[in-house]
Parts: structure tokens; sequence; C-alpha cells
């Protein structure tokens, strides 16, 4: 069992300092691609549902503890009793647990541990983590991300749990005040390592997939306002070491200098806002932007890099693990060791694939694109020493590897990055396979048959079980589950309620996308104007906007989607819908394409553009009666 437990104080001029730690702050890298969540509108904190009126850190106001709200991507799936227990549960409202107290009184549901001599009993079948979170504000709720088993860092991967644990009003007998804020979580660990992050709302984590064992007691101290992370118990020593090494990460990362690529600076600084932001940052003490053409000596450099010398980050992590080794265990060392390891490797060969995609994207030098797929497929070469390494199963980094390996071969070969290559290990080559699919399915040509194919190539084993899952909900002709959305007057409305054509195209976009303005601009207009008369289709959207403010706002701007369509929201659970995580939406714009009966068509590669969108339409209408009801 483990047991999360935290504390929030609003902050106070009776407020104790905290230990003084700096506080690990983490940028989002864009990934590229659609629009994605983290870079729309920013200004906005988390997924809490609050009061409008209340005003932070105001005096007087006393928050309610929420329940806990507990999120899987896939709470609607049936599954035989050896997938159950891989599976998370249904989404629910659970009793909350509160800290060990000061006596066996009874407290939701539960008798509390005598505390003697200042002393508490914290024993536990398995782990325990207690904090205390500090900040001007009145928050209810923080944010906690357990992955079982890794695949992929996101709550739409397999049997990934997304949690808003309650913050209840702090325990004086634990020295708090009495504006405190707390939290605790219990969870199995099912005698095996297991990864969580935690974080404010959408604010990125705190804690980013930090490993916990069965057995960890660890106290968590968050201070907002002094902006420090500190741990103590007996298990500090785990959890400060993994905040140390994302510090030293970080470290290196700012004193990298910042590279825009391009053939030609002059034409980036011809624009005039770019012009006088470059001016300004010349002027500053900060950094400064290097532009660089991508070259011959770019590749060199690659080439000839030596990620185990001394000033890599290899070598200065290593070091920093050894001045633990007397006060670890040598395996948690070692394994701490090959995660840095691999995760440096990961980064070197995503610096390579920059190039081979653009090398393979713009073909404007047969002699570039050559020197990239040398240095590619050299680097792999040099890569598989590491990967033959002894690697515990329960590695982070060896998944993340693993995929970008598979990447640059796909690259390299000109192909598809969302076709499967083989690797050798059993063990390993499933994992890749889930991690594909639960990852990558809207973007796999043909999933449900690709699926279907790479099914019948693995062993009976709990991977095959999690795809077989992902067939039963995601497969063509499966019925959708959880569609659950309101509507502009608040009411909750289910696609039975809603359906009305015999084609059914249903589309998720966000307020900030230029993809979704894009798409309804040009596709969801063309679409309205190719068949807004046929009641046999039926558009129908639905916004993951952070406020319903904002979604309202975007619809009367019709900027977005369009009055004639039927417009859905998601409410306040925007992005963590349970719909959203089960079937993968964390893009955005996203598009499935149903029958009348709410029967999946194709829930990948649905077409984005007009040209290629409308032919599709009009393929599966021909083989749909009509219907008398008009449908946009």
């Amino acid at each position: 069992m483990l047991c999360l437990v935290g504390r929030y104080l609003v902050a106070s001029d009776k407020v104790a300092d905290s230990p003084g730690a700096d506080f690990p702050h983490r940028s989002v890298p864009y990934r590229g691609g659609d629009s994605r969540s983290e870079f729309t509108q920013p200004d906005i904190v988390g997924l809490v549902e609050r009061d409008p009126d209340s005003g932070a850190g105001e005096e007087g106001v006393i928050l309610q503890p929420a329940p806990l709200r507990v999120f899987s991507a896939h709470q609607n799936q049936k599954a035989s009793p050896k997938k159950a227990r891989a599976l998370s549960p249904e989404p629910n409202f659970l009793p909350f647990d509160f800290l060990p107290g000061a006596s066996s009184l009874e407290l939701d549901g539960g008798p509390l541990p005598l505390q003697i001599d200042g002393q508490k009993d914290t024993s536990s079948p398995d782990a325990v983590i207690w904090g205390r979170l500090t900040e001007y504000g009145s928050r209810d709720q923080i944010r906690l991300q357990i992955y079982p088993e890794y695949f992929f860092d996101s709550p739409k991967a397999p049997g990934a749990n997304l949690l808003f644990l309650p913050l209840k009003l702090g325990n004086l007998m634990e020295g708090a005040y009495p504006k405190s804020r707390s939290f605790q979580y219990n969870l199995s660990t099912d005698n095996q390592p297991q990864w969580i992050s935690l974080s404010l709302g959408e604010s990125v984590p705190f804690i980013h997939r930090f490993r916990i064992d069965p057995g960890d007691t660890v106290q968590v101290f968050l201070n907002l306002e002094s902006n420090s992370l500190v741990f103590a118990g007996p298990s500090a020593l785990k959890f400060r070491l993994q905040q140390e090494l994302n510090r030293l990460e970080e470290e290196f990362q700012v004193r990298t200098p910042p590279i825009l690529w391009t053939e030609n600076p002059d034409l980036v600084l011809a624009d005039s806002t770019y012009a006088a932001q470059y001016r300004e940052a010349q002027s500053t003490a900060g950094p400064l932007l290097t532009f660089q053409a991508r070259n011959r000596q770019v590749l060199d450099e690659l080439a000839s890099r030596n990620l185990y010398q001394s000033d890599e980050l290899i070598a200065q992590s290593w070091k920093l693990i050894d001045s633990y080794k007397d006060q670890l265990p040598i395996g948690l060392l070692d394994f701490f060791k090959m995660e840095v390891e691999l995760r440096e490797w990961k980064k070197h060969l995503l610096s390579i694939n920059s190039h081979l995609l653009y090398a393979n994207r713009e073909k404007d030098s047969t002699e570039f694109q050559a020197a990239v797929v040398r240095l590619a497929q050299n680097q792999l070469q040099k890569l598989q020493p590491v990967l033959e390494k002894p690697m515990s199963p329960h590695s982070a980094e060896m998944m993340d590897l693993l995929e970008v390996q598979s990447r640059i071969k796909a690259g390299v070969a000109q192909q598809s990055r969302y076709l499967h290559d083989p690797i050798e290990d059993p063990y390993w080559n499933s994992k890749l396979l889930v991690r594909l699919f639960y990852q990558s399915y809207e973007q796999i040509p043909n999933a449900t048959q690709y699926l279907s194919e790479q099914l019948g190539m693995l062993e009976d084993s709990a991977y095959k079980d999690w795809l077989e899952v992902l067939l039963e909900l995601k497969g063509t002709g499966k019925k959708v589950s959880g569609f659950e959305f309101f509507d502009k007057n608040g009411t909750i409305k289910t696609l039975e309620e809603i359906a009305e054509g015999d084609l059914i195209l249903l589309e998720f976009w966000i307020t900030g996308c230029k993809a979704c303005l894009a798409f309804n601009e040009n596709t969801l207009t063309a679409v309205k104007e190719e068949f807004g008369m046929d009641s046999r289709i039926q558009v129908i959207t639905v916004s993951a906007d952070f406020t319903e403010a904002l979604w309202l706002s975007s619809l009367e701007s019709g900027k977005y989607t369009q009055e004639e369509f039927t417009n859905l929201y998601t409410g306040s659970l925007n992005r963590k819908h349970p719909f959203l995580l089960q079937y993968g939406i964390s893009s955005f714009p996203n598009r499935i394409l149903l029958d009348g009966k709410g029967r999946i068509i194709q829930a990948s590669q649905v077409p984005f553009l007009a040209e290629e969108l409308i032919p599709l339409l009009k393929k599966h209408l021909n083989n749909s009666p009509s219907k008398p009801q008009s449908i946009l």
C-alpha cells in the first residue's frame, strides 16, 4: 500500500521558514505536430473547480475538501481476470483517509494509529509519502500521476492513473498552522517499483517521474513563496537524489546556448519584431540566441561527441550518484546510473533525428541527406553495447530510448515512424508495441488492421492483453463509450440523445489552437458547403477549454466551430475528461468518424484537409441510408 500525504499552507505572517532548497523549475519542450494543450492558455493554472468569487489569499475563506477524482485511460474496458489486475479502476469518488493522528479516534471510517512521545506509527504495507505545500491562494486539489508500469509519460498510457487529491485543513498535532492544506493517498505497489509525478493543476510537475518502491516513507515540503522543494523522512535520500539529478540536467540545459536552425539568419532578422527582440536580448545579461545552418560541420560535431567525457552530463551525474554510495543501496544507484546513461543517449539521438527529419523533408541536398543517414547508422551501432547491458525491467528511460531508436530507423529507411520496428528481446518488443498503439493509434494508417496483424504475432502475455483491450475499444465497428458532454445550457448530453445522422464527424478542439482555427476555416466550412442539406451527416464538436466562459466566447466568435453544428463542452475536466483519456485525445484538433449508432468507422488518420476528408465522407455515405432530419 503506497500512501501519499501532503500539506498545503496558505501563507501568513506566522508561517515558519522552509528549509532552503531551490525549487526545480522545468520548461515544456515543443514537440511539433498538432497544437497541444500545454501551449494553450498558459496563464490558467489548472483544473481545480473553484468558486469564481473567492480570491487568492483572502482571509476567512474556508474551502471544503473536494472528493478524490480518479481518471483512467481505460475505465470502461471489459477484461478477463488476467487483464483485470492490470487495468485501471472506474473513475469514482473514493473515501479519503487522512494522516495518522494523535490517538485512536475514528476519522473517515478508520482508526488512526496511536502517537506516543511524539513518535508516529508509520508502518505501512508498502510505502508512505507525507508533504506540506505553501503558497498564497485557496487551492483545494493537487494532481497526482501514477505509472504502475511505465510505457510513456501521459495519462493515456496503459495502466496510468490521473488523480486529483483533495486538500484538507492541516492538523495541529503535526505542527500545522490553521490554514495549512494536507492530502493523502494510499496505493498498492504490488511489490514492485512505480513512477509518480505531482503537480499543481496543469503546471509542470514539481516531482516528475520519480521512482518509488515498496517500503518507502518520505516527507515532501513544497514552498512556492521561497521556491523550495525539500524532502525528509526515512526515504528522503532517494527522492533527494532524483531531485538533484533533475536539477543537474536543468543546469546543464541552461548553460547550453539556445540555437535557431536556419539557412538565412538575415531573413529572420528582417522581421521588425524579431529584430527588436534580438537587439533587446543583446543588451541584457541573459543568453543570446545563436543562428546556425544545418551543415556537415554540425554533423561532424555530433559524430565526434563523446557522451562519457568529464564535462558531459553522464559523468557529472554518475559522480553525483557515487556520492550516495554509503547511503543508498548499490543496486538502486546502479539503476539510476543506467537511467542517466539511457536518457543522454536518447537526447543525443533526438538531436540527430531532427537533422534527419529536416533532410528527408527538404531534400534540397542529397549530400547532406546521405551524411545524416551515415551519422544515424553509425550512432545506432555505438548504442548497441549500451542496450546489451543488464537492464532493469522497470526502466522508464529504456522505453523512451527504444522509441527514439525506432524513429531514427524509420527515418533512415524513409518509412512511416508509426510502423513497428521489431527488436529481439520479446519483453521490450512487446512493451514497445503497446506504447506504439496506445500513444499513436490516431496516426497509424489502417490502425485496426495493423493492430490485428501484430496481435497475431505475439505470444500470450499481459502486453498482448493490453493490445486486445485497445482493439476492443478503438477497433472498427466498436461502439464508443463514456460520451457525456455539456451543451450550452449546462445539460449533459449522451451520443444516443443527440445522434441524428447516419455518419458522424466527431471533432475535438481547444481555444488558442491555430490548427483548430485552420480546420474550421478551411475544412469544416467546406464540409458544410458540400453537405449542408444532406441529413445523413452530422458534425459534432467538443471543446476541451479550461473554462466554460472561454468556450462560449469562442463559440460566439465562430472561429473554431459553426452554429449549425452540434457543439459540446467537456466541462471542468477539460483535457482530463475520461472520454478524452480513454480514446487518446491529447492533441488538437482531433477527429473520429462514427456511424449513426455510435460505432467507430475510423479512429485513426481521419484527414485534416478538406480535399481528403470530403471524398472519405462521400465514400461512407454511399453505403448509408437517408434519414429525414437535418444535420448541420
